[in-house]
């Protein structure tokens, strides 16, 4: 088993090394099928991989509204010997949500372009989905929230550490849903 595996590496290895979409997709989603999130956070990805434009492009699952707590914060209070519950307000919520949508995407491309060092990739475009319960409807819908296409150069240009990832998207020319606790969808840049 061992030797099948390692067998499998190298396969793996030569094929990334040629270039060949399926094995530049593998590898892809090797990459990001490593990254660790919290408990619960889902991350699924999708990859298709364009070898005349070196463009890769991205559909990732992201959590819905619902992983963001209700809960603000915890005070322990003397006098009762009990602990208080501070909800978190809806405004927070919504801000929150939005602002982690952000991270992620600028996390996942930033991983993308980090993850190719022989430069099979000149172009990453993300759409980020989530599934949920329409509060119109009752069905389960599976909305784009958010969906941005970069280049390298354009990316290595960001200063990581220092932006906001709202204004970051902004920046990149992403379209953004007004309402991601709500699904208000946006249109993909590029659809599977």
């Amino acid at each position: 088993r061992v030797e099948a595996h390692n067998n499998e590496i190298e396969e793996l290895k030569e094929a990334f090394g040629a270039a060949k979409p399926g094995a530049i997709v593998k590898y892809f989603a090797y990459v990001l099928a490593s990254s660790t999130y919290p408990e619960g956070f889902s991350h699924d990805a999708k990859l298709a991989y364009v070898p005349e434009s070196k463009q890769l492009v991205v559909e990732f699952d992201l959590p819905d509204f619902s992983f963001i707590p209700e809960i603000g914060a915890y005070k322990y209070l003397k006098a009762k010997d009990e602990i208080a519950i501070s909800p978190r307000s809806s405004t927070q919520r919504k801000a929150l949500y939005a602002s982690v949508i952000a991270q992620v995407t600028i996390r996942t491309i930033h991983e993308l372009f980090e993850a190719d060092r022989t430069n099979h990739v000149d172009t990453v475009v993300f759409n980020g989905f989530v599934e949920a319960i329409d509060k119109a409807t009752g069905r389960n819908v599976r909305a784009c929230v958010v969906t941005v296409r970069t280049t390298r150069d354009t990316f290595e240009g960001l200063d990581l550490r220092r932006l906001d990832p709202a204004a970051c998207l902004k920046f990149l020319s992403a379209s953004f849903s007004k309402s991601p606790d709500e699904l208000a969808p946006v249109r993909p840049v590029i659809e599977f």
